[in-house]
C-alpha cells in the first residue's frame, strides 16, 4: 500500500472497507497503519468466478504495489489478527524489530525455515500462499505459490486455528 498514492491507498480502503484489515494491528505502528500491508477478502461464500473478478479488481487499483494472494481456513478477520503477530520479532539481542514477513523473500524464506520457533504456528493456517513474480518477456507477473502446507505433511495446526476449525464453530459462523 505504501508504493499508492494516498489517493488510490485512500480509494481502495474506502471501497473494500468491509473486507480489509489491516496487518500492522499492533499500536506502536498506528502511524504508519494506513501505509499497509493489509489483508483484502472476497465477500464471504463467493464462487471461485466472484473471487477472481474481486482478485481483478484489486489487481486493477493497485498496481505494482505488493499483493499476493492466500488461501486458508479461517475467515479474513481471524487471519488479520494471526498474521499481525508475526509483525515484531525480538532479534537475539533482546530488541524488538519489524519483520515483514508478508514479502516474497521474506515468505521464502520462512517457509524454507520451517524449524525456527514460532514459523510452523505462523504458517499453520494457511494452505498455500501465492505472489506475483516478473517474467522476463511478459508485462503481467506470474504467479509463484511462496507457501504451500502439502510441503509440511502433519503440521499441527494451532490452537485458535484449531477452533476455527471446529464443526460447531464454523456453523456458529456460517
Amino acid at each position: 500500500m505504501a508504493r499508492l498514492s494516498s489517493a488510490a491507498r485512500d480509494g481502495i480502503i474506502k471501497s473494500y472497507a468491509e473486507r480489509c484489515w489491516p496487518l500492522l494491528q499492533q499500536q506502536q505502528f498506528s502511524n504508519v497503519r494506513h501505509l499497509g500491508p493489509y489483508l483484502f477478502g472476497p465477500y464471504p461464500g463467493s464462487a471461485l468466478l466472484a473471487q477472481r473478478e474481486f482478485q481483478c479488481a484489486i489487481e486493477g487499483r493497485a498496481g505494482n504495489a505488493l499483493y499476493g494472494w492466500i488461501i486458508s481456513a479461517l475467515p479474513p478477520a481471524q487471519l488479520a489478527e494471526h498474521l499481525s503477530h508475526a509483525n515484531v520479532a525480538t532479534g537475539a539481542d533482546g530488541h524488538a524489530y519489524l519483520l515483514r514477513y508478508h514479502t516474497s523473500a521474506a515468505l521464502l524464506a520462512l517457509d524454507a525455515r520451517r524449524d525456527l520457533p514460532g514459523v510452523v504456528d505462523l504458517l499453520s493456517p494457511i494452505r498455500s500462499w501465492w505472489v506475483p513474480v516478473a517474467e522476463a518477456l511478459s508485462r503481467t507477473p506470474a504467479w509463484h505459490e511462496a507457501i504451500s502446507a502439502c510441503r509440511e505433511q502433519g503440521t499441527p495446526l494451532s490452537d485458535a486455528v484449531q477452533t476455527h476449525l471446529r464443526p460447531d464453530h464454523l456453523e456458529a459462523h456460517s
